[in-house]
């Protein structure tokens, strides 16, 4: 732990800063820019053995210039491939039924003590506030699995109350779930790599609005590594109608820092 943080603090200084400009857009929120103030990031409840899984041992950090996510190392207490922590932007809401935008600059610093080692981002989030509200959200994430060969998955997914559990006959609170297929490949950058997300709500790939899509483009250095377009009226979760959402971020089992994070109505 204390030789990723090294990483991490020579990371924050010598990466430049890039400002990311979006003219006519109406801005929600701009953070971790150098610029920008910092908001309300909380820790947000998410599978059902949170708090006992190590609640205390992991943190996240809003600096002006970055947000770092330490992975908690909890691993004798918890599944085999770590925690998932979540962390809200508690204080800006968003209008689920408009088209908006979330953009971010992020560089994952994997431990490979987890088979996962991802960066997630956290949308149309409404419950998971308390223990007793358990997350729902949708999500799109970069899990890296190899070191050597940087093969990775990008998941449709999210958390959402009641899935089945048919190994276990049950229902589950607060469950990650995907729509299959997920998007796969080989040579994604880790530490110091920089790479791109930029997820566009209500919008289809050819710049349609058409509410509950989501158009996802992955970049990195070399140029686009994935763009897709997925109906999310599908997922078992969706936000109650009439009530605003927010955004949040997580990992599973990595290290990670984010930079340049823009939210806009499109």
């Amino acid at each position: 732990m204390r030789f990723l943080f090294a990483l991490l603090v020579l990371l924050t200084s010598s990466q430049h800063i890039q400002i990311y400009e979006v003219p006519d857009k109406e801005i929600i929120f701009k953070e971790f820019d150098g610029i920008s103030p910092n908001g309300d990031w909380r820790k947000q409840y998410g599978w059902e053995y949170f708090p006992s899984c190590e609640w205390d041992r992991w943190h996240f950090d809003a600096g002006k210039e970055n947000g770092k996510m330490y992975v908690d190392g909890g691993y004798g207490d918890c599944p085999g491939v770590g925690n998932n922590q979540h962390v809200v932007r508690f204080d800006k809401t968003i209008d689920q039924h408009q088209p908006y935008t979330i953009e971010c600059d992020f560089i994952i610093a994997p431990t490979f003590e987890s088979p996962v080692n991802s960066f997630c981002i956290n949308f149309n989030i409404q419950k998971g506030m308390t223990k007793d509200s358990m997350l729902n959200c949708w999500a799109i994430n970069l899990d890296i699995h190899d070191k050597e060969t940087g093969r990775y998955t990008i998941k449709n997914m999210g958390f959402a109350d009641s899935i089945f559990n048919e190994a276990e006959n049950r229902y589950e609170h607060g469950r990650f779930t995907e729509m299959l297929p997920s998007h796969t490949g080989y040579h994604a950058e880790m530490f110091p790599a920089v790479n791109h997300f930029k997820i566009e709500v209500n919008k289809k790939i050819n710049g349609e609005d058409a509410e509950k899509w989501v158009t996802v483009t992955w970049s990195d250095r070399r140029g686009i590594r994935s763009k897709f377009e997925e109906d999310y009226s599908k997922f078992p979760y969706q936000p109650l109608d009439n009530l605003p959402v927010k955004i949040g971020l997580n990992t599973h089992g990595s290290n990670w820092i984010v930079k340049n994070m823009i939210v806009y109505y499109d």
